[in-house]
């Protein structure tokens, strides 16, 4: 079904792909189960335009073009403080993180796959990293 769903959406000039959380997948029709890393491998070869997700390690691994979310060091700040919290038997205000200083993550790779360009204000600023 994912496969029919693709081939429809290739052709739609405006249809975007963004990930989220997608941990496996089982096919109903037999017991293949199959990963979230090959699910996006598999994306990579058959959908012809950029994935997006707020997945990091998915740019640094080049199965994504972009990502935006809080830096490494923002999320482990949040999360010693949950932890802390948690340690004092203190209640947790916030149980998921919004970027207040987000960093936009780029796969170089998935540009030159593509043929795009990033605007050279990005290239510059401290807000994008390229892997």
């Amino acid at each position: 079904e994912l496969k029919a769903f693709i081939q429809q959406v290739n052709d739609q000039p405006d249809h975007q792909l963004f990930l989220t959380t997608l941990f496996n997948l089982t096919d109903h029709k037999s017991t293949e189960y199959k990963s979230y890393s090959s699910i996006l491998t598999w994306l990579n070869e058959y959908y012809h335009k950029p994935i997006f997700s707020f997945w990091k390690t998915k740019v640094r691994e080049h199965l994504v073009l972009a990502a935006y979310g809080p830096s490494e060091e923002e999320q482990g700040r949040a999360a010693a403080e949950m932890g802390n919290h948690i340690l004092q038997g203190r209640e947790i205000k916030h149980r998921f993180i919004t970027p207040q200083n987000g960093r936009y993550y780029i796969s170089q790779k998935q540009l030159d796959k593509f043929a795009l360009e990033i605007p050279a204000t990005y290239l510059l600023s401290d807000d994008a990293v390229f892997h």
